[in-house]
């Protein structure tokens, strides 16, 4: 309980509170030759927050992405603001397949890709992935983008998550957690 003062009287409030709803640490599933589902959401009655982190030394460029409802249509737009080293990058792509959680873009990477993104919204409109992820854009050499990704799908629940990655195949470490928000 937390208590709050409003014009000298104590008020109680409720905090609520995120529910961890799915986790899987260091699994090393191969997202490229098996996608990873979570299903069981109710995007119409919940919001959900995602956490994803992968560690690996790549031999190619790989990303990685989520597909809500798996779904593989040009049916996403995201809007990018990328910090690199002295430079700032902005984005806009109005025909995407996926919601990016991450690109490694250099051969000799060892930088860890960490992502955080709340997706908010329902069948009424656009989901909305208020995103915030780490990758690398070359050797050793890390870049941090804000992205305001859309799944343009107005008429289905948001009722799984597909989680997938592109480029190369090969399992590394990757840890993922779901909270439910009220």
């Amino acid at each position: 309980m937390m208590l709050m003062w409003v014009t000298g009287r104590r008020l109680r409030m409720n905090r609520k509170k995120h529910t961890l709803i799915y986790e899987k640490v260091n699994l090393t599933q191969n997202l490229f030759t098996t996608p990873l589902d979570v299903t069981g959401l109710d995007g119409d009655s919940w919001d959900y927050m995602v956490e994803f982190n992968v560690h690996a030394d790549l031999s190619t460029s790989t990303f990685w992405g989520i597909r809500p409802n798996n779904d593989a249509t040009a049916n996403y737009r995201m809007y990018t603001m990328t910090g690199r080293q002295s430079s700032v990058l902005g984005g806009t792509y109005e025909a995407d397949y996926s919601v990016l959680m991450g690109y490694i873009r250099d051969t000799s990477s060892t930088t860890p890709i960490q992502f955080r993104g709340k997706i908010t919204g329902n069948s009424s409109g656009e989901r909305y992935f208020d995103n915030f992820y780490s990758d690398a854009y070359s050797a050793d050499a890390t870049q941090i983008t804000k992205a305001s990704q859309y799944w343009k799908n107005t008429a289905d629940n948001l009722t799984s998550l597909r989680f997938f990655q592109q480029g190369q195949s090969i399992a590394v470490p990757i840890t993922i957690r779901i909270y439910q928000i009220p």
